[in-house]
């Protein structure tokens, strides 16, 4: 074992040698590379993603949540100095659920319309539908953790606001809802 060991080290370094300076240079400079990217990209597939679930919490808030988050199982929580608390993104839908069933948060809404899209130039109609989008996507994910539910579609249609005193056209608020089942 060590006489097969010692020709092939010969071997190698003779054909080594024997190659020009700057194909040595490729070569090594090319193995560099590729154990580089391959050092980055376990990096960067082994980060997991977090979501912000709630945002604008007073401190004692942030620590009853982040008790529940564990009670629920989930170690892997961040609590951020503003106020927001983030969990892994693939169990955000499911922690939110489960933490609106025990009634949290308690000092603010669920709903980060407010952080998102919305700019100190957008109207009242663009805050409006935002808002109504967001509720409809928070409906669609609370009802996607119920195990007999594959996917759902949720669809809020608000009547448009008349503002005039006798009005004979009062149109409700109506919800769509198509749900799509496991066998």
């Amino acid at each position: 074992m060590k006489d097969k060991l010692s020709a092939f080290w010969s071997g190698f370094k003779s054909k080594w040698g024997s190659l020009a300076k700057n194909l040595r240079i490729f070569i090594i400079t090319a193995i560099a590379v590729v154990a580089v990217g391959a050092i980055v990209l376990t990096i960067i597939l082994n980060q997991k993603s977090y979501t912000a679930i709630y945002t604008g919490l007073d401190s004692e808030e942030c620590s009853q949540i982040a008790s529940a988050i564990n009670d629920l199982g989930v170690i892997d929580v961040k609590i951020g100095t503003d106020g927001s608390i983030s969990v892994p993104s693939d169990q955000s839908d499911n922690i939110r659920m489960q933490l609106s069933i025990q009634g949290y948060p308690k000092s603010t809404f669920n709903f980060d319309v407010w952080n998102n899209g919305i700019g100190i130039w957008s109207t009242d109609t663009e805050k409006k539908v935002l808002q109504i989008q967001q509720l409809q996507t928070h409906l669609m994910k609370a009802i996607n953790t119920i195990s007999a539910v594959k996917n759902s579609y949720v669809i809020i249609t608000m009547p448009e606001n008349n503002n005039y005193v006798i009005s004979t056209n009062d149109e409700e608020p109506r919800v769509s809802v198509k749900l799509d089942l496991r066998n």
